[in-house]
């Protein structure tokens, strides 16, 4: 590609120069995109944020269920131990 320096490019440069870069996106924001950028990470980040919170809560219901499961087979089997105990006696 051939790179031409056209008069926009020189006063985002002499923008640049006379406000530190930081304020350029203000004037021109073709040539800044950081603010954007920045708006971009920020939101891709939520959403990761988004579907680890999903996946931990998955976890945690599939957890509770099997905890619940094997709550009620001991439950079971106690009675059935203690209806084999009463049986026996």
């Amino acid at each position: 590609m051939d790179e031409t320096i056209t008069n926009t490019d020189l006063k985002v440069t002499s923008l640049r120069k006379a406000y530190g870069g930081s304020k350029v996106s203000m004037f021109c924001p073709v040539y800044d995109t950081r603010g954007y950028q920045a708006k971009i990470q920020v939101s891709e980040r939520a959403r990761h944020r988004h579907e680890e919170v999903n996946e931990i809560t998955e976890l945690y219901k599939q957890k509770s269920k099997i905890y619940r499961i094997l709550i009620r087979k001991a439950k079971e089997a106690k009675w059935k131990g203690l209806i084999g105990q009463i049986e026996t006696d």
